[in-house]
């Protein structure tokens, strides 16, 4: 039974070319909206409180979100820089086994893999977060940041939770726009000329 609606769950998932992720965004914001401020905490576990623990790491992360996401900007604009370098060549190789794969070092790759790093934190990571505040019982404390807006109190949590609020509610609509118009149909070349040449 349990087999049968994951089979179905991951069906429907992989139909509509919504990210996981994504859908569990909506539900947050549902949750955020509709649940009880009530404690209650679903990450206590064998008297450690690992829901706080998550939460505390959380907040100091994104707290510090601005600094951590210009360091990664600076070290993509160093590594762009030297990778601009011809002087460098050291830098990219690659090598052909007999195994039918090449493997090596790519400064461009590096470059893509921590682009897409910066993105999986304020896409999934922020999503995470919401998910451990909510399930540690902490929903008043985020309604309190999300609704506080005194500068004066020299707290930028307001904008900052907001900033990755709105990103996230823009990649939701993004994605759900594109799943609305996205299809796969099979490909067949049976009967049809094809010029290897050209190709």
């Amino acid at each position: 039974m349990k087999e049968k609606l994951y089979d179905d769950v991951k069906h429907f998932l992989s139909k509509t070319k919504i990210p996981f992720f994504n859908y569990l965004f909506v539900f947050e914001i549902i949750f955020i909206i509709y649940l009880p401020n009530k404690k209650f905490n679903l990450l206590y576990w064998n008297d450690i409180d690992i829901g706080n623990i998550l939460y505390n790491f959380g907040y100091y992360l994104y707290d510090h979100s601005i600094n951590i996401i210009l360091i990664i900007l600076a070290f993509v604009g160093l590594l762009t820089w030297i990778y601009s370098k011809v002087w460098l060549p050291f830098l990219e190789h690659s090598t052909e086994y007999i195994d039918g794969t090449t493997r090596g070092f790519s400064l461009a790759t590096v470059i893509r893999n921590t682009v897409q790093l910066l993105w999986e934190f304020i896409h999934k990571g922020w999503i995470i977060y919401i998910a451990i505040i909510l399930a540690s019982g902490q929903k008043d404390r985020l309604c309190y940041i999300l609704t506080n807006s005194n500068v004066n109190s020299g707290d930028n949590d307001f904008s900052l939770y907001w900033m990755y609020m709105v990103i996230n509610s823009i990649y939701l609509i993004l994605t759900i726009s594109y799943s609305l118009g996205s299809f796969t149909v099979p490909t067949t070349y049976i009967g049809t000329y094809i010029d290897i040449n050209e190709s």
